[in-house]
């Protein structure tokens, strides 16, 4: 097997219909194990991100956020560009 059909191999199960439904099995186990934090703490987390106090560091809660959320757009943007 040379190196471009191991390529491909591994290029078909990675994006593939097997990693998908790995994916979304292992988001609906993790789900249940932590008792659907995503939706038992929505209140919370709204509550947290528009808090006005900031750390000892200078950083609130919603800079934080758009900290975060920034940086994952944008290596979401890069790895969609290098992967079309």
């Amino acid at each position: 097997m040379d190196l471009l059909n191991l390529s491909a191999s591994l290029d078909n199960f990675f994006w593939g219909k097997v990693m998908i439904y790995l994916c979304l099995a292992a988001g609906i186990y993790f789900s249940v194990l932590m008792r659907f934090p995503q939706v038992r703490l929505i209140k919370d987390m709204v509550k947290n991100l528009f808090a006005t106090k900031s750390s000892d560091e200078g950083v609130s809660s919603f800079q934080g956020f758009a900290m975060a959320l920034g940086g994952r757009v944008g290596t979401g943007n890069i790895t969609g560009v290098a992967s079309a």
